[in-house]
């Protein structure tokens, strides 16, 4: 804020603190450390909806005060140690999910410790369905929806789990209305996913796509949303949603607009680029969490100019659909932080993910 800090740093300070008081209410505590810096014991909740509504709450007050919320413009740590001498963080990463305990405290909670996705029946990044809907021009169209794994270039591992539609054409060539159709298909098969994902305690983000003609619209969103209601809790821990359907000429301030309407309902909201000619919205000051690209629908020279603009906007950028031709050492160099492998129809050979492994 540069000069203006001096005569607003003490309405900037008393707005965080009244946000995250509404947050989250008594018997939380917060406690101002620095100019900049604000502690919360929170009991309310469990330590990571905890850090998420501290995000929230962040990223709203600097798009009201600053006009944009990036990620490189935040920190949040768990505090690891409280000592005489002052308090140690450890920051955390808004892409990764919770962390299990390393080691349970008693038998009961060793019961209870989460199972691996590969050991859920069938493995959850085997799954894939069948979906139809009428088309509002081509009749019925049927299409599949899976699973994959995302993996995490800095560590090399699976760090989340994607659902993955499979359409015949891009989702920005159908109508509004076969958008919506397509999302309905794409909720059946989140939600029991959602279901089984909260009785077997998962650990770790999901990332889901949904359109833009159905989020920016007042109506079809609220249609989406009760068809979520039942897991809506887990959403709001796991999911990491994808905004994706978006053409060129879409107007910025509708896209921050349907950004900040979704994040009540998930983890995290990030913007999907599939259409080379709508690369300009990787330059707006949107406010998302991240974003995605889809690989097939670029060129690599297009690919490549989309990470350096989308890198400029956000710290967390998922390349999805990732050829057998692409590499992934390109990738990481570019500022890829994650990516999918492609279906059958385009997929990669297991050595290229076996190399970044």
């Amino acid at each position: 804020m540069g000069a203006r800090w001096q005569t607003r740093g003490e309405i900037v300070r008393e707005t965080f603190e009244r946000d995250l008081v509404r947050a989250m209410p008594a018997p939380d505590v917060f406690i101002r450390l620095d100019d900049t810096t604000i502690l919360a014991a929170i009991s309310s909740t469990d330590a990571y909806s905890g850090q998420t509504r501290c995000a929230q709450v962040l990223r709203e007050a600097l798009q009201f005060f600053l006009g944009r919320n990036q990620d490189s413009d935040l920190s949040i740590s768990r505090v690891s140690a409280l000592t005489p001498n002052g308090v140690s963080a450890d920051r955390l990463d808004p892409m990764s999910g919770p962390s299990p305990r390393s080691s349970p405290r008693s038998p009961h909670e060793a019961e209870s410790q989460p199972a691996p996705p590969e050991r859920w029946t069938p493995p959850l990044s085997t799954r894939r369905e069948s979906f139809s809907f009428l088309a509002e021009r081509d009749g019925i169209v049927g299409f599949d929806i899976g699973v994959k794994p995302v993996w995490r270039l800095d560590r090399n591992s699976v760090g989340a789990y994607a659902i993955r539609p499979v359409l015949p054409a891009p989702l920005s060539s159908f109508t509004d209305k076969d958008q919506e159709a397509i999302d309905a298909c794409v909720a059946d098969f989140v939600v029991p996913l959602l279901k089984e994902y909260r009785s077997e305690g998962g650990v770790f983000a999901i990332l889901c796509p949904f359109s833009f003609a159905t989020l920016s619209a007042r109506s079809p969103r609220e249609r989406l949303i009760h068809r979520c209601a039942e897991v809506l809790d887990v959403m709001r821990r796991a999911v990491v949603l994808e905004i994706g359907g978006l053409a060129r000429g879409a107007p910025a301030s509708r896209v921050t607009e349907t950004l900040s309407m979704c994040r009540p309902m998930t983890r995290v909201a990030t913007l999907s680029i599939a259409d080379p000619s709508a690369t300009e919205i990787l330059s707006y000051e949107s406010g998302a969490d991240g974003m995605a690209l889809d690989a097939a629908a670029f060129t690599g020279r297009q690919l490549g100019t989309a990470i350096t603009a989308a890198r400029r906007r956000t710290t967390n950028l998922v390349v999805h659909n990732v050829s057998r031709t692409e590499s992934i050492d390109r990738l990481r160099a570019l500022g890829a932080t994650h990516v999918t492998e492609g279906w059958p129809e385009q997929e990669c050979a297991e050595d290229t993910f076996a190399a970044a492994s």
